[in-house]
């Protein structure tokens, strides 16, 4: 009896048969490639914001790369294109960064590269698995939230000291915050 090697994202026969259509070395040298650019000119973070009023926060995720050869740019874009991942580009003053934002772009991406990844490879796992776990569970943040949080600000050698920041940041309510509308009676 036959058995098939479960599927552990979406798209990941899709990916696979791509991936054999052309040359299957070319295609895992390209992700190695593009893990070592994370790895040496990029970033990978969760960040927060808050909106005007100050009542709401949300917890974003980002993958970024910055560098100052367009041609290595462009070499980003297309495997990222080939990928399916979409990104943002910004050049300023002859810098450019490729941007990949948000729950679904950063989860597709780190599922890709994570297991190329060495001295980044706890934090792309970290917010790996929290991008899953957001993805699934859409709910108010929470204690796992913002424990991950600390954790991916520990890694990038930026962790947050004042105990001050930290409940100011927390007590805040999530944008992810279901409303009750009132009872019209």
């Amino acid at each position: 009896m036959l058995e098939h090697p479960k599927a552990f994202h979406p798209n990941y026969g899709k990916v696979e048969r791509m991936m054999t259509m052309g040359n299957k070395q070319e295609r895992l040298f390209q992700m190695g490639w593009l893990s070592a650019m994370i790895e040496g000119e990029g970033n990978i973070s969760l960040t927060w914001s808050k909106n005007k009023n100050k009542k709401y926060v949300q917890l974003a995720p980002r993958v970024q790369i910055t560098n100052s050869d367009k041609l290595v740019i462009e070499k980003v874009q297309e495997i990222l294109k080939f990928l399916n991942v979409g990104c943002y580009i910004q050049e300023y003053r002859e810098i450019y960064k490729v941007m990949i934002c948000g729950m679904k772009r950063c989860n597709r991406l780190l599922w890709f590269i994570k297991d190329h990844m060495l001295g980044k490879k706890e934090r792309a796992q970290l917010l790996y698995e929290y991008t899953e776990h957001r993805i699934n569970n859409k709910q108010s943040y929470n204690e796992y939230d913002k424990n991950v949080f600390l954790k991916m600000r520990e890694l990038n050698g930026k962790p947050i000291t004042d105990v001050n920041k930290l409940k100011l940041l927390f007590e805040i309510k999530s944008s992810t915050t279901t409303r009750q509308t009132p009872n019209k009676g």
